[in-house]
């Protein structure tokens, strides 16, 4: 399974209200912001004037989802947007993000563009292995309950990373939109902590040495094998891309599933390597 396609709408969110004051400053005041502190200061004011108004906040969720949402639903999305574009530490966030970009003298929003989405999907993905176990498999339930819910061909193409972050990112969009509320509450809970857990620094980020991810893998295949019937696992292993797309969405959804079933210490190796793909980036 691909998963460094894998990406969230709250770095999306995130991605917006970083984008929004580095399009309003013309490229000779982005040339002259030296320093993080400086940037920092901007941001904030920037900040305050793009989304002050529940007009404006409801605009970006509107961009976000390409959906009406439930009055509930919104007010989620609200609340998860305010929480992380108005966190204490964000401003300083995107400074020390843009200040190396500034420095090497790229300064036109199209050049930031893709710089910046990319920096705020590594730090959700550095954010996600901050997170509990517990977390990290919401992550993971919401990611393949998204991939049942696709057309086999659809998902076996996931799968196989032959779908570009464009295109998965407005499924996810669409999916996230049609979540039961509380779910949805859930999900954003989740995106919520990881950002907050990177931009404050704790809990401690876990890793998962190479030793540690053989012996996962080995416990993965095990649990794997009693999920999946044999017929088909012969069938899609002989020929991944040849296989029929029902085989491949069934095989793959449920050979990741299989780390659910594992005791500990593979379970949350297992959770800490797919969340961590979560903010590698991607093809465009």
């Amino acid at each position: 399974m691909n998963m460094k396609k894998t990406k969230n709408i709250a770095a999306l969110a995130l991605a917006l209200a970083v984008l929004s004051p580095v399009a309003m400053w013309p490229c000779e005041a982005r040339a002259q912001s030296k320093s993080a502190e400086q940037i920092a200061v901007s941001v904030r004011l920037v900040l305050r004037e793009q989304y002050g108004t529940p007009e404006q906040i409801d605009a970006v969720v509107h961009r976000l989802y390409g959906a009406t949402l439930s009055p509930q639903k919104a007010e989620v999305a609200r609340r998860t947007f305010l929480t992380l574009a108005f966190h204490k530490a964000f401003p300083m966030y995107l400074g020390k993000l843009l200040e190396p970009i500034y420095r090497a003298g790229v300064t036109s929003t199209a050049q930031i563009k893709p710089l910046v989405q990319d920096g705020v999907e590594h730090t959700f993905g550095k954010g996600f292995t901050r997170i509990s176990a517990e977390q990290q498999e919401v992550l993971l339930r919401h990611v393949l309950d998204m991939f049942r819910a696709l057309e086999p061909s659809e998902c076996k193409r996931m799968f196989l990373g032959q779908v570009s972050t464009t295109e998965f990112d407005a499924l996810e969009r669409r999916f996230a939109a049609e979540l039961p509320l509380e779910k949805f509450k859930a999900l954003n809970e989740v995106y919520v902590a990881a950002m907050e857990a990177e931009l404050n620094g704790y809990p401690d980020a876990r890793s998962v040495s190479t030793e540690q991810a053989k012996l996962a893998d080995e416990a993965l295949n095990r649990a794997a094998d009693k999920r999946i019937p044999r017929e088909v696992f012969d069938r899609v292993v002989a020929d991944v891309p040849n296989a029929s797309p029902t085989d491949a969405c069934s095989f793959m959804t449920s050979f990741s599933e299989s780390m659910l079933d594992l005791d500990e210490p593979y379970r949350s190796w297992l959770l800490t390597q797919f969340v961590g793909n979560m903010g590698a980036p991607g093809p465009k």
